[in-house]
């Protein structure tokens, strides 16, 4: 008995395979720098840049952790959008294996 390995079998296998892990990054850095946030409908999205080996430059924002200084004030989806809650200034600290960039982030007209 023969058995036959198909490109499409191929495929199927490759999908039940984890995806491979982000390469860490030797620095990140974010986009824009710094936020002002102006009313309840600016939602700004954040871009976060790492290098990683020989000086390769990737997009890390979606595989980046995010936390806030003041929960209060802003609060960060998992892809980096930046949604304001009140009046106030916050800090947003985006986080990629061991590596971290901190935007503050200032919110009026609300």
């Amino acid at each position: 008995m023969r058995t036959r390995l198909t490109l499409a079998g191929l495929l199927v296998s490759s999908a039940l395979l984890p995806a491979a892990a982000p390469a860490k990054p030797t620095s990140v850095t974010a986009f824009p720098t710094a936020l002002r946030v102006r009313g309840a409908d600016d939602a700004p999205q954040l871009a976060i840049t790492g290098v990683v080996e020989a000086g390769r430059q990737v997009d890390l924002t979606a595989a980046a952790a995010y936390a806030v200084s003041n929960p209060g004030v802003v609060r960060v989806d998992p892809d980096g959008r930046v949604f304001p809650l009140a009046n106030g200034s916050a800090t947003v600290t985006a986080t990629v294996g061991g590596q971290a960039v901190s935007v503050p982030v200032t919110v009026t007209d609300m």
